[in-house]
């Protein structure tokens, strides 16, 4: 009995035993299973941010090429348009066109063959030609198609001719001068084989290019290509680069890893670490967002810098103020410009009064952002944009959405407040509209209040719709309308120096201009750090219809 009892003990405990060591068995195997599950899951997903991020640095890099290429192509718009506008302000113009073209043909330039049309009537008739015979003939009804295209436009034209082993990007540029019109064509050699080698110091060196003529992707539009295997696949890029009357459409893909080749092989050492190495997958994981980070500052960087290049044109001229005022029968106004005490650039506050027709004139004050010839350039361009819209008898609200679609703080780095009014003498009312400007102040009867507006964005920030105020215009009064120097300090707050205005207004008597000198004296005496205009307008009892 005592060994049958000992024999059961010794089954029960070892079946006791084999149970534990299965459940740890179960639980290893759970442990194991969870641990390839979330490395799995960590896996894949440090694997779809490394794509991400090869995207990412894909598109940068292929934006940047696009605007080398852009740069390029602005270079030869250039040298074609010396050439023909040489050739149709000389009195010899074969003789000026090959002049001014010699040093652009190959082998110092660009075109192999250049060739220059005069418009005689409704023909086209070839005066000059230089370089290589042409792959087509310079009579075909295609080529003829596109020099009078290029005639109508008046810009850029461009065309793409294939032959046995050969190719050539056409450019057609037409003007007219003293001499008559006449059309420039130009023909640049592509590689017959449709092959061109990267140098390694580009660079895009780690890309696999194409270029295509037009938007679509297909062998016929193939212009050149730095490796044989296409169409390109896996991760890939693409950017139109503007080219005159066309685009030349460019596809990229990485050859290799563009993070490096660590990045490349972390998520299969993470595969191989697993939960042991989770410490090391945190570091590793603030290292390929800091060298994220540090690609995109460096693309940013040669962003801006391609940006830099591409800056071929001449900064435009300071814009100047008027240098007096129209005369308008019943309004006496005065204006005032002081220069800001703080640096040496200049400004973009503007001022302006525009004589719409007999009974109507508008007026304009401005302020863009910033300082400099850029800021100035802008100005510039506003001013005279908002006058011809004044002058074209455009309500005020219409010609701030107007004028706003010439400004945009992304592209210009600027934006501009700007108060636009119109006045009818006749019925003495006066329509006025604000983007974001300061609010103008009217002084009458020994008060002076500030009118409220509705206020939009100011011009460049956002394309709105914008609202004027109708406001009667008592006699004797005076509307003065000011750029922000007049009021902002940097020891004070903005409704401070509004509130100094407003009581300093009210207090001053004489003609607009003695007022307006008094006013800046009392507020400025020491010059205002920002550049500070004022406009002041004064309504007489001879006005309108009175």
């Amino acid at each position: 009995m005592t060994v049958g009892r000992a024999g059961r003990a010794r089954a029960k405990s070892e079946a006791q035993g084999v149970g534990d060591r299965l459940r740890a068995h179960r639980l290893a195997l759970g442990v194991l299973a969870g641990g390839v599950v979330l490395t799995g899951a960590l896996v894949v997903g440090l694997q779809a941010s490394y794509l991400h991020q090869q995207q990412r640095i894909t598109s940068s890099q292929t934006a940047l090429t696009a605007a080398s290429l852009g740069v390029a192509q602005v270079d030869l718009n250039r040298r074609l348009g010396e050439a023909v506008a040489a050739a149709a302000e000389a009195s010899h113009p074969s003789v000026a066109f090959d002049q001014t073209l010699a040093a652009s043909m190959h082998p110092k330039g660009p075109f192999v063959s250049a060739s220059l049309r005069e418009l005689r009537g409704t023909r086209l008739v070839v005066v000059a030609h230089l370089g290589a015979p042409p792959i087509r003939s310079l009579s075909r009804p295609a080529v003829l198609a596109d020099c009078r295209e290029a005639i109508r436009s008046g810009g850029l034209v461009t065309d793409r001719v294939v032959a046995k082993h050969r190719q050539r990007l056409l450019y057609y540029l037409a003007t007219s001068g003293q001499s008559g019109t006449f059309v420039a064509a130009a023909a640049q050699a592509l590689p017959g084989d449709r092959r061109v080698r990267i140098p390694p110091s580009a660079p895009y060196a780690d890309l696999n290019a194409a270029l295509y003529y037009g938007r679509r992707v297909r062998p016929a539009a193939l212009i050149e290509a730095s490796t044989a295997h296409l169409p390109l696949s896996g991760i890939t890029a693409r950017a139109a680069v503007p080219l005159g009357s066309s685009v030349i459409t460019l596809v990229a893909s990485p050859k290799g890893s563009l993070m490096g080749a660590w990045a490349q092989a972390a998520p299969w050492a993470l595969l191989a670490a697993g939960l042991v190495l989770s410490v090391a997958l945190a570091v590793l994981t603030d290292r390929l967002v800091q060298r994220r980070r540090h690609a995109e500052v460096l693309a940013l960087e040669n962003r801006s810098l391609y940006r830099e290049q591409r800056g071929i044109s001449e900064t435009l001229q300071r814009a100047l103020l008027p240098r007096r005022l129209p005369e308008i029968a019943g309004v006496e106004m005065a204006s005032l410009y002081l220069s800001g005490i703080a640096g040496l650039e200049v400004g973009g506050d503007w001022y302006s009064v525009i004589t719409v027709d007999a009974d109507r004139f508008a007026f304009v004050v401005g302020d863009v952002s910033g300082r400099g010839v850029r800021a100035a350039t802008v100005m510039a361009s506003l001013r005279y944009t908002i006058r011809a819209l004044a002058a074209l008898g455009f309500m005020p609200e219409q010609i701030l959405e107007l004028a706003g679609r010439e400004i945009n703080l992304l592209s210009d780095e600027h934006f501009a407040t700007v108060l636009v009014g119109l006045v009818d003498n006749r019925s003495r009312q006066m329509r006025i509209a604000n983007a974001g400007h300061l609010p103008p102040l009217l002084i009458a009867g020994g008060r002076a209040e500030y009118l409220e507006l509705p206020i939009g964005p100011p011009l460049g920030v956002a394309t709105v719709s914008y609202a004027a105020l109708e406001v009667p215009m008592p006699e004797r009064a005076t509307l003065l309308a000011y750029t922000d120097g007049l009021v902002e300090r940097r020891d004070a707050s903005l409704d401070t120096g509004l509130e100094a205005l407003r009581q300093t207004a009210s207090q001053i008597e004489g003609s607009v201009q003695e007022c307006l000198e008094r006013i800046v004296a009392e507020l400025v005496p020491s010059g205002s750090e920002d550049d500070l205009a004022a406009l002041g307008l004064r309504w007489g009892l001879e006005q309108g219809g009175n």
